[in-house]
């Protein structure tokens, strides 16, 4: 309910933007891995690094959402990290 409700705060969902009947919200990790294997989205956002490890495994798009960027780690060509969807999307639009 609260990531439904923080999606729609911030503008991402709704007319001209993502469709709210799109959204799907798993509340496990093996889940999580299992829907977007089997639905494979465009791009999966979650801030569980053993998600997005997971997922990264079979090369399915993923946005890490994690505070603190940078710092040593290495992710395969199909992730990218931003501090949140809303900052993801705002680069996203510059790099358009």
């Amino acid at each position: 309910r609260r990531a439904r409700e923080a999606l729609q705060a911030s503008g991402l969902v709704g007319p001209e933007r993502v469709p709210e009947h799109r959204l799907l919200f798993c509340s496990t990790p093996e889940g999580k891995v299992a829907v977007v294997r089997q639905v494979e989205p465009d791009l999966h956002a979650d801030a569980d690094i053993a998600t997005v490890q997971e997922l990264a495994r079979f090369r399915h798009r993923v946005l890490l959402i994690r505070e603190a960027q940078g710092g040593g780690s290495s992710w395969a060509a199909t992730v990218n990290q931003a501090s949140s969807l809303a900052d993801h999307f705002a680069e996203a639009r510059k790099e358009a």
